[in-house]
């Protein structure tokens, strides 16, 4: 059996959450999100904003800069409300071998169903 989901439908649903912060982890975060989140000293949550969903897509509205201490190391990255953590996905991992910024580049960062 096949199935379907409209984008309209699929609008909805993007459209019903709201992220507001970006956070990186080091390892799987868990359906909570606050297992692995990166502590090192330079690292923040940062805030995002997404566009409204189109064709049941949310692209990211600008480039999110986050910077990162000599050591961390990335693999996931976090989709938080305010303080409810509402997905994740993993990345390529990424190394950080001196402080340094990693940008999450908004032509590239899509939510999607």
């Amino acid at each position: 059996m096949t199935q379907y989901i409209s984008s309209i439908t699929k609008d909805m649903m993007l459209n019903s959450i709201t992220p507001t912060h970006i956070s990186l982890h080091s390892g799987d975060p868990s359906e909570s999100g606050l297992n692995n989140e990166i502590s090192s000293t330079h690292y923040t949550r940062q805030p995002c904003v997404f566009n409204q969903s189109l064709n049941g897509e949310r692209v990211l509205n600008a480039n999110v800069d986050i910077t990162l201490s000599q050591g961390d190391s990335v693999n996931y990255i976090g989709y938080w409300n305010n303080s409810t953590f509402l997905m994740s996905e993993s990345i390529q991992p990424i190394l950080f071998t001196a402080v340094g910024v990693l940008t999450i580049n908004q032509l590239s960062t899509v939510l999607k169903i």
